[in-house]
């Protein structure tokens, strides 16, 4: 058993390092042992938009996850991953910064409250996203909303008004911190004029 633990941390050393032709990727099967070396090629930042969007279509979920979470996968491909049956696909997708605005728009139409944490902890996700996601029931989406550094200040006001304490603090600090960035902003210029 040792030994190939062995052989297989030498395939996914292997793998990271270099980039292997399509044929080679193409030729691997999509189950068994050898999931563990595409999914370390998918997390790899170093691979080119043809291997992701080779390893986007592998049947194996955890490949596909790995491609949606790694930053330097096209927006193309984030658009076609979004519309995967596979709900943790689609959280990852959400979560990826270089996700497009309209996909994250499509997405917030979800119920899925995986997706909804993951949309109100975007960056990226459009202020209109946030105010309608910070009025939800469930605390967990509020307190995403309330950290959230796109979050429009009317609705970090209305949060800090909240009944529960995991959303009006974060919500509070979020405003503190703004305020205290304007004042320094404010000092900086005058020092300098």
């Amino acid at each position: 058993m040792q030994k190939l633990e062995h052989y297989e941390k030498r395939w996914v050393i292997l793998l990271q390092r270099f980039n292997f032709p399509k044929d080679f990727i193409k030729s691997f099967p999509n189950f068994g042992d050898w999931y563990r070396e595409k999914k370390a090629m998918a997390i790899s930042p170093r691979k080119t938009k043809k291997i992701l969007s080779l390893l986007s279509k592998s049947r194996n979920s955890c490949t596909r996850i790995s491609v949606a979470s790694n930053e330097n996968t096209p927006e193309n491909i984030l658009a076609k991953l979004a519309k995967d049956k596979n709900e943790n696909i689609q959280c990852h997708v959400v979560e990826n910064i270089k996700t497009f605005v309209e996909t994250l728009r499509e997405m917030s139409k979800s119920r899925k409250v995986c997706i909804r944490v993951r949309l109100a902890s975007n960056p990226n996700t459009p202020q209109e996203i946030l105010s309608r996601l910070s009025k939800s029931r469930l605390w967990s989406i509020r307190h995403h909303v309330a950290c959230n550094k796109n979050t429009p200040e009317y609705v970090l006001l209305r949060l800090r008004n909240d009944k529960d304490n995991f959303t009006s603090e974060p919500a509070i600090y979020n405003l503190r911190l703004r305020k205290d960035k304007v004042q320094y902003g404010k000092r900086r210029r005058n020092k300098f004029l």
